[in-house]
């Protein structure tokens, strides 16, 4: 069953992930809480039930780390809107993976 959510709010969520996360030795299960609380925080008032809330914060996460490394996640934070196009693309195409794997309808 999918999940359905409001985009601006899916796209918050992402960016949340997006901008605290990072793949390198540094991940640690503090900070994966940390942003998974603050996910099913942000998402509480799109999504009523906490069990789904809480499997799309998991795998957005878990989605997005697969994808950039600390040194990517970095080169994409410094160039804010002025990313690469291969970043782009790359972003592009984790949000339609994302909204598929996740169960998110918008």
């Amino acid at each position: 069953m999918k999940v359905k959510i409001n985009l601006s709010v899916f796209y918050l969520l992402l960016l949340s992930i997006f901008l605290i996360s990072c793949k390198n030795s540094g991940w640690t299960d503090s900070i994966k809480s940390d942003i998974l609380r603050k996910c099913i925080d942000d998402g509480k008032s799109q999504v009523e039930n906490l069990d789904d809330l809480e499997e799309i914060c998991v795998c957005s996460l878990n989605k997005f780390i697969s994808k950039f490394s600390f040194d990517e996640y970095n080169l994409i934070i410094k160039s804010g809107r002025s990313v690469d196009n291969s970043y782009n693309n790359i972003i592009q195409l984790l949000i339609t993976e994302i909204m598929e794997d996740c169960n998110i309808k918008l």
